[in-house]
């Protein structure tokens, strides 16, 4: 015990510093024996009993799961191979190989132009020198057009019901290629082998899986309508403190596309314009037509007219109700305001919505189709109309097919206009 209060004699620092030579070479000046050990590090080797009862339990195990779980199943398939009637086995044979698409494996071929030699090209000229059969596809373009247009939950509330066909201006165009092919690399699992190969795939399942993985127009909308929001409350925030902006009220523009065109309010109302990618492509596709295939020498020869510029393009004009019906600002002050951000916010979503979804199969066409498109004017008890139409014909199945169809709003005349403008609410 009095060693803890006995006063420290040494000093806190030590005399002499430490050597800041390393252990060995003191070792080796202090001329003491440096002892190296070397050590093998080596695996033990395989017990041969190790191996035997591993592979008996392997081996117990696998004809325990034979016997009480495979076993059954192949007898049932037997007794329902054995049951099986004759046509049944037949169909089971002719049954197609199992196909595992692989993801983001799908591809676009371009195959080369028609040549004189080919069917495709022989039907062209068939066609050509048919004129009662020309005559027949343009009625019936003209009279899918009439359908469509009745139809339309757009158009019916304006021009009414009972559409007639006054007048049509169509043209027939044979295309010099055939439209790209899709395929798709996949693993195909058949009787002899499993192997990696590429398949045809149908392009209305590519656009689908497309319109999936990528959904482009829900984007761009959705953009569109916060855009147009935070536009209308920094405008108003603005206003609150003073400061007053040069144009209220805009439209807001999705990143790399055109904004929504706004037009006053009128009488009548047309669908919106089409995606600019259709457009495009519905150009393309007919600069590499011929009107006349019996005297091109080779398709590979044609070559594609200038392109002309288009106009008429559809709008949807519409009218604002800022109206309270509901006496909702009896409990709610700010609904006016919230309203108006709202409606406005939501009808620049349904035109960019409109105007970057592509309903148009672009390459969705059998081999051999031919294209038809033009103008057809039709007249109803309320106004005149003309729309601009585009689409395939199948010579073998002898139609239209109106699942590539586009339709245009090009002119809507109305008959009887308003006497007195309507008020602004």
């Amino acid at each position: 015990m009095l060693r803890l209060f006995r006063r420290a004699t040494r000093s806190a620092f030590p005399r002499r510093l430490p050597s800041s030579r390393p252990s060995h070479l003191t070792q080796i000046h202090s001329r003491e024996p440096v002892v190296t050990q070397r050590v093998k590090l080596s695996r033990p080797g395989i017990r041969l009993k190790n191996v035997l009862i591993g592979t008996t339990v392997v081996s117990v195990c696998y004809a325990l799961y034979s016997s009480v779980v495979l076993s059954p199943l192949v007898r049932w398939a037997e007794e329902l191979e054995d049951q099986l009637s004759p046509e049944e086995r037949k169909r089971l044979d002719e049954a197609e190989p199992i196909f595992i698409a692989l993801p983001l494996t799908t591809r676009i071929v371009q195959p080369p132009p028609y040549s004189i030699t080919d069917p495709e090209w022989k039907q062209y000229v068939d066609i050509a020198r048919n004129s009662r059969l020309q005559a027949s596809i343009r009625r019936d373009f003209a009279q899918m057009i009439r359908f469509y247009v009745e139809q339309s939950v757009f158009l019916r509330p304006s021009i009414g019901d009972d559409p007639q066909i006054t007048k049509y201006w169509i043209d027939i165009g044979y295309p010099n290629k055939p439209p790209p092919v899709y395929l798709r690399s996949g693993i195909l699992i058949t009787d002899d082998a499993v192997a990696i190969v590429e398949r045809p795939v149908d392009a209305s399942t590519v656009h689908l899986l497309n319109r999936v993985l990528w959904p482009a127009p829900v984007f761009f909308s959705t953009w569109a309508f916060g855009d147009t929001l935070f536009k209308q409350i920094g405008v108003d925030i603005a206003r609150m403190f003073g400061y007053e902006t040069k144009t209220s009220g805009t439209s807001s523009t999705a990143p790399n596309s055109g904004g929504p065109s706004s037009h006053p309010a009128g009488p009548s109302e047309a669908p919106p314009s089409h995606h600019p990618d259709i457009e495009k492509a519905i150009q393309r596709i007919q600069q590499q037509v011929t009107s006349r295939p019996e005297n091109v020498k080779g398709p590979r020869t044609v070559q594609p007219p200038p392109s002309a510029s288009q106009d008429g393009q559809g709008s949807t004009p519409t009218s604002e109700d800022e109206g309270d019906l509901d006496g909702t600002s009896e409990w709610f002050p700010g609904h006016g305001t919230v309203r108006e951000w709202t409606t406005r916010a939501f009808r620049d979503f349904t035109h960019t919505f409109a105007r970057h979804r592509k309903n148009v199969r672009e390459y969705d066409v059998p081999r051999g189709s031919l294209i038809v498109w033009g103008l057809v004017q039709l007249e109803t008890s309320r106004a005149i109309l003309v729309i601009d139409g585009f689409a395939f014909y199948d010579p073998k199945t002898g139609q239209v097919d109106p699942k590539s169809a586009t339709l245009r709003l090009r002119r809507l005349a109305m008959k009887h206009q308003p006497s007195e403008p309507r008020p602004v609410q």
